[in-house]
């Protein structure tokens, strides 16, 4: 028998290395895999992949969320009327024709100038629940268009959904546009074109509603114009703003009195606006404006005094001046002041140039008894003058203010200008307050905060301790920032002690120098703060047959809070020991003796 010899060998598997021998002996198990089979197996693999391919695709294709599937359809006139109520259906189509819209949701969102009927919201959602498949469903919202002529509004419409099994949320939007036709309201601002600075003026406003729609909410408004001043207007103005309701082809006329301030030659530009409130924000709906130009007063008037701020029975010179500042001469002129200021005392007035007082305090000066005023040529300057004193007494009123009103004015027509030619000004001066610095020495303290010892009359070389009282006190104003300086004469020193009313009170002393320094940060008005040393007094034999000197003068320093004025002078109030304010000392002249 002959033995067939194999092409291949295996390779000899290893044998196990373990010692120890567990008695079961592990079976030899092998697969072995033909050419043909492996290439069966690759075919099979294959087949199966692109079947399952296919199926994915397809599952894909007819279970995918539609997106583009949903539409919205709305539509808006090109143009709107103003405040006219219109009815947009907004409509949500599904065009997928296997899976319904779940959980929708319509969003509407509007621009400041529209307004959603019976809604003060930019925004209203509105629960739709489901949309089957190839179906629709429509919704109605109502809303208002508000704005001036020709300007765009928008709306936003969203529609939020899911779909078929899929938890995923998508979002279609879609944006319409539209123009503010014609607004049916009309303005007239009847003004003249130049206008008097800083002189009352009256003007018109003619508001008209060209349409049969009735206007509730309507308000009229006028910009406030730089330097203006509204002195009264009919209807009554509030903040430069009237309600004013307008019914169908209703007129309504707005009488004004202003006055504006500035520069002659400045423009100035008058806006009045019609407004409705839209969700608290006030949208124009019409609008006009004005230019009008400010021209210089034809009399200019000033006043002037001899200082800022006034004292206590000071007498005032007043100059009351003028100017011609028209092209033409201004004839009859009358010039007024009104002088009955309570703090004025009318017993000591002296009235200048011919004017004259009347019983309503008033001076007047005109062309009977001052030449001067019959006319004032082109450019022509003039003045008159009037003088009187300031009360004696604050009688316990704080923070006084002095003020004088004059005017002037001419009977003459100054031409595109309307009234008469008037012109005013008025002038204030602040009273300054009073401090008042008091000093006192005692050789007995009247209020035995000092138990003082020595002699009276003082002997040679023999210590003598005195009371110095400090009064301070402020009229009229508040007084801040109080600063007192003494130097004490040679033989006399600050013992160390001060009593009174010393809070907030900084005191030093400098024993080098002698100097006593008070520091004290307010006296309120009317009131009065005492301050009390112990000094003490050693005379020399120089002295004997002298007065002993005890106290110099006081530097002072202080603001008044009123005015602002810094206070800065000298007290000159020497105090010796025959100056002394004790009332029973025996009868002596306070010379030293032996």
């Amino acid at each position: 028998m002959i033995q067939k010899i194999p092409t291949s060998w295996e390779k000899e598997k290893p044998q196990p290395t373990n010692k120890f021998k567990t008695g079961i002996q592990k079976p030899d198990i092998s697969f072995k895999i033909s050419e043909g089979s492996k290439k069966w197996l690759i075919y099979v693999g294959i087949i199966l992949g692109a079947l399952l391919l296919v199926f994915g695709v397809f599952y894909f294709i007819f279970n995918e969320p539609q997106k583009d599937s949903v539409e919205i359809k709305a539509n808006l006139p090109q143009i709107v009327e103003l405040g006219k109520i219109y009815e947009i259906p907004i409509t949500i189509v599904n065009q997928n024709s296997q899976n319904e819209l779940k959980d929708v949701y319509l969003n509407l969102k509007v621009d400041e100038g529209v307004e959603i009927a019976n809604n003060d919201l930019t925004s209203v959602l509105k629960s739709v629940s489901s949309i089957p498949a190839n179906s629709s469903t429509t919704q109605i919202f109502k809303v208002k268009f508000w704005g001036r002529e020709n300007e765009k509004r928008k709306i936003e419409i969203s529609a939020r959904y899911t779909q078929g099994n899929f938890d995923t949320r998508f979002e279609k939007i879609l944006t319409l546009e539209t123009t503010l036709g014609q607004i049916p309201f009309d303005f007239q601002i009847n003004i003249t074109d130049e206008i008097l600075s800083d002189q009352s003026f009256n003007f018109q406003i003619l508001v008209k509603n060209k349409s049969d729609q009735d206007f509730q909410q309507l308000f009229f408004n006028l910009v406030p114009v730089g330097g203006m001043e509204i002195i009264s207007s009919e209807p009554q103005m509030e903040n430069f703003k009237i309600s004013l309701p307008l019914k169908g082809l209703e007129e309504k006329n707005i009488e004004i009195q202003a006055k504006i301030k500035g520069q002659g030659g400045e423009g100035k530009k008058i806006i009045a606006n019609l407004i409705i409130p839209v969700r608290g924000n006030e949208i124009i709906v019409f609008q006009r404006e004005r230019n009008i130009s400010l021209i210089k007063k034809p009399l200019d008037l000033q006043i002037f005094t001899d200082n800022q701020n006034l004292d206590l029975n000071q007498r005032v010179n007043y100059t009351i001046s003028y100017s011609n500042n028209s092209q033409l001469t201004l004839r009859s002129i009358i010039i007024t002041a009104d002088v009955s200021d309570p703090w004025f005392d009318l017993s000591t007035l002296t009235i200048e140039n011919g004017g004259y007082l009347t019983p309503a305090n008033k001076i007047i000066w005109n062309a009977g008894k001052n030449k001067d005023l019959a006319q004032a040529d082109i450019n022509e300057k003039g003045s008159v003058s009037f003088s009187v004193k300031i009360k004696k007494d604050f009688n316990n009123q704080k923070n006084n203010i002095v003020k004088v009103i004059s005017s002037i004015d001419s009977t003459e027509i100054v031409p595109n200008l309307t009234g008469k030619i008037y012109n005013e000004a008025s002038l204030e001066n602040k009273i300054r307050g009073k401090l008042t610095i008091t000093p006192s020495i005692y050789f007995k303290d009247p209020n035995n905060l000092f138990q003082n010892s020595g002699n009276y009359p003082p002997k040679v070389n023999q210590l003598n301790q005195y009371s110095l009282y400090l009064d301070i006190e402020a009229s009229g104003n508040d007084f801040k920032n109080i600063n007192l300086k003494t130097v004490l004469p040679g033989n006399v020193i600050f013992a160390g002690q001060i009593k009174g009313d010393t809070k907030d009170v900084n005191l030093v002393y400098n024993p080098r120098t002698n100097e006593l320094e008070i520091t004290i940060p307010e006296v309120a008005a009317f009131s009065k703060k005492t301050l009390v040393f112990q000094i003490e007094f050693t005379p020399s034999q120089d002295m004997i047959g002298k007065p002993g000197l005890l106290l110099e003068t006081i530097d002072i320093k202080a603001q008044d809070s009123f005015t602002l004025e810094n206070l800065n002078y000298t007290l000159n109030n020497s105090i010796d020991t025959n100056k002394l304010s004790d009332k029973n000392l025996p009868s002596h002249d306070g010379r030293i003796t032996y």
